[in-house]
């Protein structure tokens, strides 16, 4: 069954679709903005002769086990694709050849068992990743070589042992970081770069971290936020080191994402999430200026004190 929003001519100008299916189908798309496909089985879109406007591709509840390689050629100006609860076991380095302005991709709820090398090489603008609820065990070194743009990477709820570094190297503007639920042990001064100096946030909470070297955040000059709860770490000599030379705030934050977690509604997503973290830095940031202010001042008096003082005894 097919059903169209607003049909001014079939294959052509759409602002809005819906494409239901239960057998292999083949549609012919060429200016559609938003395509919602939920289906049985696997799925195959083709294009007019000339390119369309897709930009915005959802498929869920379809049994895909692996992306056909190079489907996204015809597809040049898509922005967004949802890949969510498909069944979906494997990437290739040709399952995103051609989707060279994705900005977001998600990937969640499925089958996945590991990211090998060039997946995403094609990407270099994507800005948004979501792997989580897969079964990922291993990374390989160059899973996300080319993502210079990457802000946000979620592969929570996986099956990760260790934080593979050199993998996260060429993230070099991610800002969060989601590793939450995973089955990771220690954290060492290589589980991330010295490229990730923009990363502002790092999930780390209900794995199953017992030893942390104080060196392992040491390259992280901007973290502001840190979750460590849901782990039972024997060692905890980190904190001097990075407490006080690096984030001083983030234990602060990571008791108000506590709190904050246990009177979230279920309903609400990681954006919602990540809003209110975002506001509860920003005030924490304010108060930080604020005493910087007020030191900067104190030390202003102080100056002026003492040479007030040494013109009197002159």
């Amino acid at each position: 069954m097919i059903t169209v929003i607003k049909p001014e001519k079939f294959g052509c100008k759409f602002s809005v679709s819906t494409l239901e299916t239960t057998s292999e189908t083949t549609f012919y798309l060429c200016e559609l903005i938003d395509i919602n496909y939920d289906g049985q089985s696997g799925f195959n879109l083709s294009a007019h002769e000339q390119d369309d406007n897709v930009n915005h591709l959802k498929v869920s509840k379809s049994k895909i086990i692996e992306l056909p390689n190079l489907i996204f050629r015809k597809y040049k100006r898509m922005k967004i694709f949802q890949g969510s609860n498909v069944q979906l076991k494997t990437l290739t380095a040709l399952s995103f050849n051609g989707a060279a302005k994705l900005e977001k991709v998600a990937l969640e709820n499925n089958k996945l068992e590991s990211i090998p090398n060039y997946v995403f090489i094609h990407l270099k603008l994507l800005k948004v990743l979501d792997l989580s609820n897969n079964k990922i065990k291993t990374i390989s070194d160059n899973a996300f070589k080319s993502l210079h743009n990457l802000k946000t990477l979620s592969l929570a709820n996986n099956n990760l042992m260790t934080i593979n570094g050199t993998a996260f190297e060429h993230l070099i503007s991610l800002k969060w970081l989601h590793l939450n639920s995973n089955k990771i042990s220690s954290l060492n001064s290589e589980s991330f770069s010295n490229k990730n100096k923009k990363l502002f946030g790092v999930f780390l909470e209900n794995n199953e971290i017992k030893k942390i070297s104080r060196f392992s955040f040491d390259f992280l000059k901007s973290l502001r936020y840190l979750t460590l709860s849901g782990n039972d770490c024997i060692n905890r000599d980190f904190k001097e080191n990075v407490i006080a030379e690096n984030v001083s705030i983030k234990y602060e934050l990571n008791e108000c994402f506590k709190a904050y977690k246990n009177d979230t509604p279920p309903e609400c997503s990681s954006d919602c999430r990540e809003n209110e973290l975002n506001r509860l830095i920003n005030i924490v940031e304010r108060a930080e200026n604020c005493t910087n202010q007020v030191a900067n001042y104190t030390s202003s008096l102080l100056f002026f004190n003492n040479l007030i003082e040494n013109e009197k005894k002159t």
